[in-house]
């Protein structure tokens, strides 16, 4: 993830990527290493022209993660960015909430979450990462292979694969 114009940046090195069961407390996104580039977000609404603060996050292994964003000073929201050569770019967003947003990350894909501050505001926050390890591995085969009662399609695990969304 590289800064740029209209990009957030975060610093690509292993020792600053999010992982499973991190939790990150007194973080603000006006810390060092912050930028002040994206207004706007494609996967929310609202003018989001605080600063925001973004990492890159990994995994080994498929895994349902729950990023939550807790104890916050300021109006803030939690962002996923799926980069796929763009960067940390508004058009890469997934998803977004104020508060906590869940998806399924692959070790083969580029994750980066920010946190970025609503009208201008910034302030600090705490964020935990959670993961399960029991994901929907198959979408199309009629089983439920994380026991969660939701097969294939219906199951959240499923709802980035490409069989689930024709």
């Amino acid at each position: 993830c590289f800064g740029g114009q209209n990009t957030c940046s975060c610093n690509p090195k292993p020792t600053n990527y999010l992982v499973c069961g991190e939790k990150k407390t007194g973080w603000s996104n006006g810390a060092f290493g912050f930028t002040d580039a994206v207004e706007s977000w494609g996967c929310a609404t609202g003018n989001f022209s605080g600063k925001e603060y973004a990492w890159p996050f990994f995994t080994t292994k498929p895994v349902s993660v729950t990023i939550s964003l807790n104890n916050e000073a300021a109006k803030t929201s939690v962002f996923m960015l799926r980069d796929e050569g763009g960067g940390c770019v508004p058009a890469s967003c997934v998803k977004s909430s104020p508060s906590q947003i869940t998806f399924v990350a692959y070790p083969d894909q580029e994750i980066i979450i920010v946190v970025d501050g609503k009208d201008g505001e910034e302030g600090k926050f705490d964020l935990e990462i959670d993961c399960n390890n029991s994901v929907e591995l198959i979408c199309d085969n009629g089983s439920d292979e994380d026991g969660d009662n939701a097969i294939d399609c219906v199951d959240d695990d499923c709802s980035a694969d490409p069989y689930c969304s024709t």
